[in-house]
C-alpha cells in the first residue's frame, strides 16, 4: 500500500525545491512480489491533492520477494560533500539501507544499483531513517537509522561513506 511511509525534506537536484519520496512496502513490480517499492518525485511536481504514482521520477525496485522496500526512507543529507543532498532507501527485511548518491538517474532503479548497502548486520529490520545533520564535525552529513525489532538500537554512520 502506497504511503507506508513518506519522507521529504532533501534537494537532490540542486534546484532549492524539496523532493517528495513515497514508499509502498507490499506493492509488487516485475517478478518480486510483495517486494515494496519506493518512489520519487522531483519538487515542484506534484500539485495539491492525491499524487499519481505514475508520474514519479524514478522507483526504487526490491531485488527480493517479501522485501518490504520503502518502509524507511529519506534524505540523508551531503553524505559526500558535492552540495546535493543524497538519499536513503530502506530494504528492512533483508536488513539493508540503501545510500543513492544525487543526482538519481530517473526511471526503474533496482536497489542492487544502489552506491552503498549500509548496515546488512543481520538485524531484524533497518527502519526508520533520520538525517541528523553533521554530527562529527567533518563537513559532512551523518545517518541515523533507528532498528526497533532489534531491541530498539539505533545506529549512526558518520558521512564520508564510499
Amino acid at each position: 500500500a502506497a504511503g507506508a511511509d513518506v519522507a521529504g525534506g532533501g534537494d537532490l537536484d540542486g534546484d532549492g525545491l524539496a523532493e517528495l519520496l513515497i514508499g509502498a512496502r507490499t506493492s509488487s513490480a516485475g517478478p518480486r512480489t510483495r517486494g515494496g517499492i519506493a518512489y520519487l518525485f522531483y519538487g515542484g511536481t506534484v500539485a495539491s491533492g492525491s499524487v499519481d504514482l505514475g508520474t514519479a521520477a524514478t522507483r526504487f525496485l526490491a531485488t527480493t520477494t517479501n522485501a518490504s522496500v520503502g518502509d524507511g526512507l529519506g534524505t540523508a543529507g551531503d553524505v559526500d560533500g558535492d552540495g546535493l543532498d543524497d538519499l536513503l532507501i530502506g530494504d528492512p527485511s533483508n536488513s539493508e539501507l540503501h545510500l543513492f548518491r544525487a543526482p538519481v538517474a530517473a526511471g526503474d532503479l533496482s536497489l542492487g544499483s544502489s552506491d552503498a548497502a549500509l548496515w546488512p548486520w543481520g538485524e531484524t529490520s533497518a527502519g526508520q531513517v533520520g538525517h541528523p545533520g553533521d554530527q562529527d564535525g567533518d563537513g559532512l552529513d551523518d545517518i541515523v537509522v533507528a532498528a526497533p525489532d532489534s531491541l530498539g538500537r539505533v545506529w549512526v554512520s558518520a558521512g564520508g561513506i564510499d
